[in-house]
Order: structure tokens, then C-alpha cells, then sequence
């Protein structure tokens, strides 16, 4: 707090900011406070009102109260390659309230500087919104992407803004992982059909579409074709052995391109769907973050930063009100973060479809050694998460049971209590959920409806027909 007595001279400041003035003459006089150092020695805010009106009169003592806020201090910090980062200039922008009549902010003067090392320290700076960037000198723009960040400081506080800079991709190579993942298939009828089979071109040719031809012909032959799954008995075991065995593969498929590829080509690596199922169809939900993060793990080094990794996808579980729920989910992984937030580069993505994830239990051959009963079909036919698109039709048929809560008659625009309803508004909106129903399968929505007609003790298996 910084009080000032009205006196004729300046007799003292001290630490409180006390400034005294003696032998004023009676009269109407204004205040005004000012910071005549070098801006870099300015470590406080002024008041907005630096001027403050004040009368004298005989016999009295005046005072008038400036209150001083701590400038907050502003530190950035540049993450990116030593060499690009040379001669980088780092500045911190003042962002100004549009024009009237214009959305768009305007920027003005504020601080700028050379980081040293990836790094500066502005010090103290006023109080306002920045608009925070960087300038890569010697460089052309259009081969590297730069953020920028917007932060708003306020007096006393110290904030540290991160900006990254990385190289634009010119190039994408895709590199996949092949190997069989789902179940294995064992034949459990009589060698004569095999045997058979294996007279056909479909067999000689490997042909896969014409073999399919010749079972589904043979309908009541498929009954003998069984599944086991694949795996360790124990769930972590087999989330680490799979592991290693994607180290290996990226491993691999790194020095087999490394005389070929730069940091200009983006590295896609997927792996095959239902890599991870384990022995049992799907882990359990405790299992599901530790798989995660090791898969992070893996591929966090800054060797990977110019690779996105597809790991296949993932079968999960978990009981819920007495019953099974299942997901199935494609982790994604931009790699080479190092010590950085993985979840900022990690996506979970959903299957777009529905398609069969696991065997019923009449075509499931079990392990002799086992831990818990394996997941099939018929246990989580009611329970499979929605998929991406069925989210996206459940928020649409969402959005209508809102427009439709609050409209007697959705169809008479003058009837709505929507102050700026437009009849397009309602149109669009009926055009989208229709298209979504038209191309979309079953969504989580009708899941629910599902399991209120038939009851959880009825027999019911979610099927492509299901799924119109």
C-alpha cells in the first residue's frame, strides 16, 4: 500500500511508501503516482486510476491511497531441436478487445527476446492477455509448425508458457505388422472333409474369399470348426509378452527403413486388430491402465518422435450389475513425447462398425489350465461398449429428445419456446439424425431399449442384422 500526505515539499519515503508534503496551501489539487525507472526495474503495476483528485483545507491532514500490485512474471519455454532453435525469438504479444463492429483481436507491442537453450525469463511484465510465439530466424516457416498460446497474467502471479516447434511432414510411410491374432482354429471333425478341402484351387491358391465360398456351402460342417484363444495363463504375463514383442517388431521395422526415411516423413506403424485378447477374450479392467502404459512406455524415447503407432486393438471387461460389460478399443500413440504428458498423445479410438469380437461359447475350446471362465459372445451380448459412431448417432438422437422437450409441436416453428428459432435450424438438425441413421448400426440407445424388451435372462446375440 502506498499512502501520500499532501505537504508544500517531499520530506521522506519509507518501506510502507508513506511520501509526506508540508505546508500545502488551501486549495483543490490532483495525485498522480508515476514510475520514472527503467522499465526493467519496474516491478509493480500502476493503478489503472493514476490520478486522483483531493482537497486541502486549513488545520487538516489529506491523504490519498495508490495501491501497488507485483507485476506478474513471465517465463517461456521452447521445445524442439537445438539446431532450429538458435537464433529463435520468442515474443509475448499484448492482445487488445477487437474494434467495434470486429471479432478479430489486435496485437500489440510487448516483450520479445532470444531464448538461450530452449528458454527466457521475461521477468516481471504487465498485467494483460498475451498472445505467446516464435520466430525461427534463417528458417523457412512452411517446414516447421509452431504453437501459439494465449495466457492472461495477473498481478503476482509467475507462469511458465511451453511452446513446441516441430518439423511439417512431407512425407507418410505406412508399415504394417503381419501376423494371425485372433483366435486359432482347430478342426474337430472328420479328416474326409479336409482332405476334400484341400483338392479345391480355393486351397492350392490360398485363396481366401472362394474358401470361404466352399464352407458356407457346407453349413452344417462349420460346427466342427472350434476357437482357443491364444496366451498366458496369467494376464499381466501376457500383456508383457506381447509388449516385448511389439519391441521387437518397431525395433525391427526402425532398421530396416533408417537408410531411407527422415524427419520430414511421418512413421505410421499399425499392428493387427484383436492383438490383444489374451487367453481369455479380453482383460480384465484393472489390467487395461498398466497395458496402456506400457505401451507409452515403449515408444516415449525421442527415437519415435516422427513415428504414430497403431497398436491393434484391445478386448477389456469389467462386471457391472451382475453381468459382463466388454469394450474393444485402438490405443494410439504419437511417440517420442519423453517426459511430456502421455495422455496428450495417446487416443483411444472405438471401432467405427460393430463386427463379432469373440467366439460363442458353443464354438469356444477352453485351456485345461485357466485362471477365470473366458469371455464369450453370449456373456456380454447386451454388454458391448458403443462404438465411435454409435456415440456420435446417440448425440444426435440426444439433441432432438432436447429440441423435442421443449417444442409442443417441433414441426410449427411459431410454436417453439426457442427466442431465435429458425425453421432451417430444426430442418438441418433432422437431415443430420437421419443421415447418421441411415449410415450408422445400432447405437447405445438402442442397446438400452434391447435390454428392457428381452430382460437380462433372455438369449440374445447382437448380429449384423441387429445392428440395422
Amino acid at each position: 500500500m502506498c499512502v501520500l500526505a499532501m505537504t508544500s515539499e517531499w520530506r521522506r519515503t519509507d518501506r510502507s511508501g508513506l511520501m509526506v508534503y508540508e505546508d500545502v496551501k488551501k486549495g483543490s489539487y490532483s495525485v498522480q503516482i508515476k514510475d520514472n525507472r527503467n522499465p526493467a526495474e519496474q516491478k509493480h503495476d500502476l493503478p489503472a486510476k493514476d490520478t486522483v483528485p483531493v482537497d486541502v483545507n486549513d488545520g487538516m491532514i489529506s491523504q490519498v491511497t495508490f495501491e501497488l500490485k507485483r507485476k506478474p512474471r513471465l517465463k517461456v519455454v521452447v521445445l524442439g531441436k537445438k539446431e532450429i532453435l538458435v537464433d529463435a525469438i520468442v515474443h509475448a504479444r499484448k492482445i487488445q478487445p477487437p474494434p467495434k463492429g470486429s471479432r478479430d483481436v489486435t496485437q500489440a507491442k510487448g516483450v520479445e527476446g532470444k531464448c538461450v537453450d530452449g528458454k527466457i525469463d521475461f521477468g516481471p511484465v504487465a498485467s494483460c492477455k498475451y498472445r505467446v510465439g516464435v520466430t525461427l530466424a534463417g528458417l523457412n516457416p512452411e517446414d516447421y509448425e509452431v504453437n501459439e498460446v494465449d495466457i492472461d497474467l495477473a498481478s503476482g502471479v509467475e507462469e511458465t508458457v511451453t511452446l513446441k516447434v516441430e518439423q511439417v511432414f512431407k512425407k507418410v510411410r505406412f508399415i504394417a505388422y503381419c501376423l494371425a491374432t485372433v483366435a486359432k482354429q482347430i478342426w474337430t471333425g472328420d479328416n474326409t472333409q479336409l482332405e476334400e478341402f484341400k483338392k479345391t484351387d480355393a486351397y492350392k491358391n490360398n485363396e481366401h474369399e472362394s474358401a470361404y465360398e466352399w464352407w458356407g456351402k457346407k453349413a452344417s460342417l462349420l460346427k466342427s470348426w472350434k476357437y482357443k484363444y491364444n496366451g498366458r495363463r496369467n494376464d499381466r504375463e501376457d500383456i508383457e509378452a506381447r509388449i516385448d514383442t511389439l519391441k521387437a517388431a518397431i525395433a525391427r521395422a526402425a532398421a530396416e527403413i533408417a537408410s531411407t526415411t527422415g524427419d520430414d516423413e511421418l512413421k505410421v506403424f499399425v499392428a493387427p486388430e484383436c492383438f490383444f485378447l489374451g487367453r481369455y477374450g479380453a482383460y480384465e479392467l484393472d489390467n487395461f491402465g498398466r497395458l496402456i502404459e506400457g505401451l507409452q512406455d515403449l515408444v516415449r524415447g525421442a527415437q519415435w518422435k516422427t513415428w504414430l503407432f497403431v497398436f491393434g486393438t484391445v478386448n477389456g471387461c469389467y462386471r457391472s450389475d451382475g453381468h459382463w460389460e466388454m469394450f474393444n478399443t485402438s490405443p494410439v500413440i504419437k511417440g517420442g513425447f519423453e517426459w511430456d504428458d502421455p495422455s496428450a498423445y495417446t487416443l483411444l479410438r472405438r471401432k467405427q462398425i460393430f463386427s463379432q469380437e469373440i467366439p460363442g461359447a458353443a464354438d469356444l475350446m477352453p485351456h485345461g489350465e485357466q485362471d477365470r471362465e473366458p469371455l464369450t459372445e453370449d456373456m456380454v451380448a447386451l454388454g458391448f461398449g458403443p462404438t465411435e459412431n454409435e456415440t456420435k448417432l446417440g448425440k444426435h438422437i440426444q439433441s432432438l429428445l432436447n429440441v423435442l422437450a421443449s417444442m409442443p409441436s417441433p414441426l410449427v416453428a411459431d410454436m417453439t419456446n426457442i427466442p431465435d428459432w429458425e425453421p432451417r435450424r430444426w430442418n438441418a438438425l433432422k437431415t443430420e439424425a437421419r443421415s447418421d441413421i441411415k449410415s450408422r448400426p445400432m447405437a447405445a440407445l438402442v442397446n438400452d431399449l434391447k435390454a428392457k424388451k428381452f430382460g437380462p435372462d433372455k438369449e440374445l446375440r447382437r448380429s449384423p442384422r441387429m445392428s440395422q
